[in-house]
């Protein structure tokens, strides 16, 4: 039996019901006090977090090589 990946989770129809759920009745209050939505990538250039806090950050964060060479 395959494992998810670290990080990740698999919701399965009843949890997703009740998670979908929950993320309307969130978004229908945020944007009744003027708030709007943004979708950012679920994952970001290695550079983006080195930058802002430095090479430590690394072992803190799972990263791969793509088949570009790219992290």
């Amino acid at each position: 039996m395959f494992q998810t990946l670290p990080g990740f989770r698999d919701f399965y129809p009843e949890d997703c019901a009740r998670r979908n759920h929950v993320f309307k009745l969130w978004t229908q209050v945020a944007r009744r006090f003027g708030y709007t939505q943004y979708d950012i990538p679920t994952l970001e250039p290695l550079e983006l977090f080195t930058e802002k806090s430095g090479p430590e950050i690394v072992s803190q964060l799972f990263n791969f090589e793509d088949k570009g060479g790219s992290q």
